[in-house]
């Protein structure tokens, strides 16, 4: 604000001397010097100030908008960081599960190939044709065939299985009183 000659008529009672002790009043005969070359650079100066003021509010609210935006910016990373951290959590426990059913079975897989390994000696022990002959006789009470309960059939070079051909028109024979006496022969 500039003031011109006419408008400023006394001086800022802030700023003037007392010649008499009175803060607020010139009881004096003298009037107040004014100097409007003072007056001016004083308002210039106060202009300059309120720029200033306003340049550093406006620094200041960009720098707060930067801070903000800085604070988001940080919480979003570590909100990322605690989202890859609970996977990697999760993965790990996981992977370690899964680890302890693996060795898990792989107990299981042993203790089963030792019992295969009993069953397949039994078995070999049991394919022995003079320990089934043994046992059945011994302990299931089976006897020998007496030569009268043996019959010894004859088989002749022809086979009675059928074998499929291609030609529709061959019908296999079959020798009917083969079969007759195979199967009422007793």
């Amino acid at each position: 604000m500039a003031y011109s000659e006419n408008e400023i008529s006394y001086m800022d009672y802030r700023s003037f001397k007392s010649y008499n002790n009175y803060d607020r009043y010139n009881y004096a005969s003298t009037a107040y010097e004014i100097d409007l070359e003072k007056r001016r650079k004083e308002e210039k100066r106060k202009e300059l100030e309120e720029r200033r003021r306003k340049k550093l509010a406006a620094i200041e609210r960009v720098e707060r908008r930067a801070n903000i935006l800085k604070g988001i910016q940080l919480v979003a990373s570590a909100g990322v960081l605690f989202f890859c951290c609970v996977v990697t959590i999760t993965a790990i426990s996981s992977v370690a599960e899964i680890r302890y059913q693996i060795s898990s079975l792989k107990s299981e897989l042993s203790t089963l190939q030792n019992e295969n390994i009993v069953l397949a000696s039994e078995i070999s022990d049991t394919i022995n044709l003079d320990y089934i002959e043994n046992r059945a006789v011994n302990d299931l009470g089976m006897s020998e065939p007496q030569s009268y309960q043996i019959k010894t059939i004859s088989v002749p070079e022809q086979s009675y299985t059928v074998q499929y051909s291609d030609d529709s028109g061959d019908i296999p024979e079959v020798n009917a009183e083969i079969l007759k006496e195979f199967f009422f022969k007793g």
